[in-house]
């Protein structure tokens, strides 16, 4: 307080306005909803990492020459 004044700063008039007013609403799902779409919009630029493994088995007589 100064000279009998309360001087806040802006964010802290906004946050007491938003906690102490019950006509003042925000709907915490569309701030959600924001946040999640500025995430995914980043999504591309997140590194990837892939791989797959092909295992295969061959097996075939063998070949014999027999003398007679």
């Amino acid at each position: 307080m100064i000279d009998g004044r309360l001087h806040l700063r802006l964010q802290d008039a906004v946050r007491l306005a938003l906690e102490n007013n019950s006509n003042i609403r925000i709907e915490e799902t569309q701030v959600e909803a924001q946040k999640f779409s500025l995430l995914g919009a980043y999504k591309p630029f997140d590194p990837l990492i892939q791989s797959s493994a092909n295992i295969n088995r061959l097996s075939y007589s063998g070949y014999s020459r027999c003398k007679a």
